[in-house]
């Protein structure tokens, strides 16, 4: 658990109160912040303009991340992913 003691009372919670038996959680360290990828701290404003980076994403990696956060279910309304929606709607909602 570590450092991600909290989180993992919160996701007991839930699984319980929605009747699973179990829930998989990933904790992975961004790489956004890293020279190779975006460069700055993660941010809202920074991954509109890392998606419009074409010196950074190449079409098919840019197609591939559109992807993604179109195949998020719909109820799935992030900060990121409306913001997205709001820049290149409709291609991705």
């Amino acid at each position: 658990m570590g450092h991600h003691s909290g989180t993992v009372v919160v996701i007991e919670a839930w699984t319980k109160a929605k009747g699973y038996d179990a829930a998989i959680w990933t904790a992975l360290e961004s790489n956004f912040h890293k020279a190779d990828k975006a460069g700055e701290p993660f941010s809202v404003p920074a991954a509109i303009r890392y998606l419009d980076n074409n010196q950074k994403l190449d079409a098919t990696e840019r197609t591939s991340a559109f992807a993604y956060i179109r195949s998020a279910p719909s109820s799935v309304r992030t900060p990121v992913r409306n913001a997205v929606a709001a820049k290149w709607w409709p291609y991705v909602t």
